[in-house]
């Protein structure tokens, strides 16, 4: 999209379209399809009055006017807060395609829904004995409830956002340490699973890294052409990334984002991280930074890109985790960002910091790669080559994504703030700044739609006229 006026203002209603509430934490992106916005998030916006109290629920509103059309609503799972934490509700972002959506639930389910809901006045099946089933409530297809078919434990909750190849779901299972326990309750659970997307069938499924998984996984997995061939990158818990081939499974290379020397202590006071980012594929690469739970805090972070075509171990060094690792062969490491500025060239200070953890996803285009630390720099990076041309510190902690749109990246805040950047290689401060209504947190990556910005902050669903003449 080009043309864009970024003139507009949340709180006085200038260029705003429409805004409606959502529940009280919100924490998922929408999925804007055949003139609908989908939107994971918990029960406080109390659409449906025959739910109360605390519930995880997708609400489905038109995208023209925002008028709410219909509402999934899950119960939480019963004294399992370990599992499903209160008052999160669903933070997985809905993939879709023609007349249906999938995503996961806070209770660990994987769920088909028909996007047209009961208006079309059809319960589409094969699940046709919903609880809920009128005009207001969701029409569940098919489901896979992953804690029990699977045995699966989400650390927390689950919140993978899934992807559609050809005839298949893909997905993270959010398979993670029981919050308490130090060992997971069944290591052969699955992690990543390929599902028939319109049986709900299990087609393939993968237990990696089994006994490696250190804490949550609440990432999401990419798909991309390599070669012209496909394969889904799935970030795990243990620090490393799994490219497999998405047809069948099949192990295509795996590299680890931590140096060998790193070590894992629960709570973040370790310096080896796992991963919460999504991966991005450009130019037959992999780009993606490691993370944990943002409550563990600061901590420094490493970010990579992985050359695509090769295959095996293609992690920078080879040896055990926990001791000095030695230069490996077969690295497909392209450049690393992050770590300590041993010499000072990168940051002006000897042991500073390079990059701290993230959790959000890169964006890349004219040659330049966009990537945010959840501590709260923006950094700008040439793609190419991984050097830093500009970092700014946005002052406040960052959850969501860089939209780099029209030639300016645009990013929200934990503090309830919108900031506008040029994407170029010498701009480092903001040239806009937008407060969000009421100041809340944004911690989802808003998106561009049909010409419009649509944005999710933790508790209101907005659209934003872009362009003169629309609306």
């Amino acid at each position: 999209m080009t043309g864009i006026n970024w003139d507009f203002d949340l709180n006085a209603g200038k260029n705003v379209v429409w805004s409606v509430p959502l529940g009280s934490q919100t924490y998922g992106g929408p999925t804007v399809i055949g003139g609908k916005i989908l939107v994971g998030t918990n029960n406080g916006g109390n659409y449906v009055k025959k739910h109360e109290g605390d519930r995880g629920v997708v609400l489905c509103f038109n995208e023209a006017d925002g008028k709410f059309l219909w509402q999934l609503t899950r119960n939480k799972l019963e004294d399992a807060s370990n599992l499903d934490f209160p008052e999160v509700g669903i933070s997985s972002i809905a993939a879709a395609e023609g007349n249906r959506a999938w995503l996961v639930t806070n209770r660990c389910e994987l769920m088909c829904l028909d996007l047209e809901g009961f208006y079309d006045q059809e319960n589409d099946g094969p699940v046709i004995d919903e609880a809920d089933h009128d005009q207001e409530d969701a029409d569940v297809v098919w489901s896979i409830d992953m804690l029990k078919d699977l045995n699966v434990q989400p650390h927390f909750l689950a919140t993978s956002s899934p992807l559609v190849h050809g005839d298949l779901v893909l997905l993270c299972t959010s398979q993670g340490i029981t919050a308490g326990e130090e060992a997971h309750s069944d290591p052969e659970a699955p992690s990543f699973l390929a599902v028939d997307k319109a049986t709900g069938k299990v087609v393939w499924k993968s237990n990696l890294p089994g006994k490696g998984i250190l804490d949550g996984q609440w990432s999401s997995p990419a798909l991309g052409l390599v070669n012209g061939k496909p394969q889904v990158v799935f970030p795990a818990s243990d620090g490393w990334v799994y490219s497999l081939n998405p047809d069948n499974g099949e192990l295509l290379w795996k590299c680890d984002l931590n140096p060998k020397e790193t070590v894992w202590e629960e709570g973040g006071t370790g310096t080896r991280n796992a991963i919460v980012a999504t991966p991005v594929f450009h130019e037959n690469s992999v780009i993606i930074g490691v993370g944990q739970n943002p409550d563990h805090g600061d901590g420094e972070g490493h970010l990579w890109r992985i050359d695509a075509t090769k295959t095996g171990d293609v992690s920078a060094e080879v040896g055990e985790i926990g001791t000095a690792g030695s230069p490996n062969p077969n690295s497909g490491v392209i450049w690393h960002y992050g770590g300590s500025d041993k010499d000072g060239s990168v940051t002006g200070e000897q042991g500073e910091s390079i990059f701290f953890r993230t959790i959000s996803t890169v964006a890349i285009g004219d040659g330049l790669l966009f990537a945010a630390d959840h501590r709260g720099t923006m950094h700008c990076l040439e793609f190419a080559t991984g050097k830093r041309l500009w970092i700014h510190d946005m002052m406040c902690l960052i959850w969501g994504s860089p939209l780099l749109v029209d030639g300016h990246v645009l990013i929200g805040t934990e503090d309830g703030k919108l900031l506008l950047f040029k994407a170029g290689r010498t701009e480092g401060k903001p040239v806009r700044e937008y407060d969000v209504k009421d100041y809340a947190a944004v911690y989802a990556t808003p998106v561009i739609a049909n010409d419009h910005l649509i944005l999710v902050d933790r508790a209101n669903l907005t659209k934003i006229q872009l362009k003169a003449g629309d609306k």
